[in-house]
């Protein structure tokens, strides 16, 4: 999470996608993932692929949306 590009990023989490499972996978981020409260509403979220199981020639990403919740 980022709340421009030019700041450093802050990691809000490692997630796995079950390639065994449905299509559309949903993954939720425990609060204390976020290490500065403060910062806990992002303007942009960069999505890092680190592993493609072993393909290399591409990686097929169809879509990829964030949804939450403003603090009150």
């Amino acid at each position: 999470g980022m709340n421009n590009i030019c700041e450093e990023e802050i990691k809000l989490g490692t997630l796995v996608y079950d390639q065994e499972g449905t299509p559309y996978q949903t993954f939720e981020l425990p609060v204390s993932t976020i290490k500065n409260a403060d910062k806990a509403v992002f303007r942009y979220v960069k999505l890092k692929i680190e592993s493609n199981w072993g393909n290399t020639d591409y990686t097929c990403l169809y879509s990829f949306r964030v949804h939450g919740e403003l603090p009150a």
